[in-house]
């Protein structure tokens, strides 16, 4: 007997759903992608056709009412994150949602409510967990190879490389560097961390480069460049995190700087061992001898497709959600303990989302 293929619906024809997630839903045989929503039906149509996906709505609404689509993903501005995430969980649809997953945490909450009730599936797409050098510093933590992570450092600096379109609009975005590339560090960071509960946040967001009109840089490519040009986020931020266990995590993300240039990097540090993920090597002590050990890694992996391949089977099995609600809301409880903090000017506590 032939399995039922896992239908999916994909919410906003933009960049990521282009470049990301129709790419990899058409990789796997269990998946059929029936729908494409977005309020620009000519927009919907051309993605549908590069695809072949069979049919365009304009709203979440119309394509849940045809009963087909039993997975969506949720790739529109984020502002608009929350109320399709809880209409599709409240239409009986698991839901894929990109970073951040909520602007607020009262909308966290209640998105985390709704996965309770509805019993369905929800993933936070926080993509840089699925890379190899992640997976094998997760192991490594797990192990206990660096004893007690009691500090983190990490960071992503671009020189010029701040996207286009709702990104730099408050309203749509809810911040600039943070809610774009900020959210990825931070949940990197904290998740090698093993997660531990965030109390105290003390942080600075600043706009001192962007919007530039530097040549011959590239940026994110986005579906809408409003022609209003609004700019009214952050290009720099750095934060202070204190958890409950103790441990710590300082961060920094930049969309321009005049300095180095840095791709995502985690250091942790522990009382037995550290590691840095990018390059990735592992700090220890041998026999009295101090060490630096680069772990053998042969493969290759694109971190989308591994992200992808078990989001799919969590589905497909009824498994557990590789990025779980619960990650989504304590993300989301950090960020918005650092926009409060930054606009206060002083440490705030991180707000306890039950």
């Amino acid at each position: 007997m032939q399995e039922e293929k896992i239908r999916v619906g994909i919410v906003g024809a933009g960049a990521v759903a282009r470049l990301c997630h129709l790419p990899n839903y058409l990789l796997d045989p269990r998946v059929e992608v029936v729908g494409i929503v977005d309020i620009n039906q000519e927009r919907a149509q051309a993605l549908a056709d590069e695809f072949g996906v069979p049919a365009v709505y304009p709203s979440t609404t119309e394509l849940l009412s045809e009963g087909r689509a039993t997975c969506i993903s949720v790739c529109v501005a984020n502002a608009f994150h929350a109320p399709i995430v809880l209409e599709a969980l409240q239409g009986g649809a698991d839901v894929l949602v990109e970073k951040p997953m909520t602007l607020t945490t009262k909308e966290a909450a209640e998105v985390a409510a709704a996965v309770k009730e509805s019993g369905r599936l929800l993933m936070v797409g926080m993509t840089n967990r699925f890379g190899l050098s992640s997976e094998v510093l997760a192991r490594y933590a797990k192990a206990g190879a660096f004893g007690n992570l009691y500090y983190a450092r990490a960071a992503m600096l671009r020189r010029r490389g701040n996207p286009a379109g709702w990104f730099t609009n408050s309203k749509l975005s809810g911040g600039g560097a943070m809610m774009d590339i900020g959210v990825h560090a931070i949940d990197l960071a904290w998740y090698l961390l093993g997660r531990p509960r965030p109390v105290r946040v003390s942080a600075v967001m600043r706009r001192e480069i962007a919007p530039y009109e530097t040549e011959y840089v590239s940026s994110w490519p986005t579906a809408d460049r409003p022609p209003d040009g609004i700019f009214d986020v952050e290009d720099f931020m750095t934060a202070f995190i204190r958890f409950e266990n103790g441990a710590t995590l300082e961060v920094a993300v930049a969309w321009a700087v005049n300095g180095p240039e840095t791709q995502l990097t985690v250091d942790l540090y522990g009382n037995k061992g550290g590691a840095s993920l990018n390059p990735l090597k592992i700090y220890t002590e041998t026999a009295g001898v101090l060490s630096d050990v680069e772990p053998v890694v042969r493969v290759k992996r694109d971190p989308y497709t591994e992200e992808f391949a078990q989001w799919v089977e969590a589905v497909a099995t009824r498994g557990d959600s590789p990025v779980p609600v619960e990650d989504g809301v304590m993300v989301v409880s950090m960020l918005e303990a650092i926009r409060r903090s930054a606009a206060e000017g002083c440490e705030v506590e991180v707000p306890q989302v039950v």
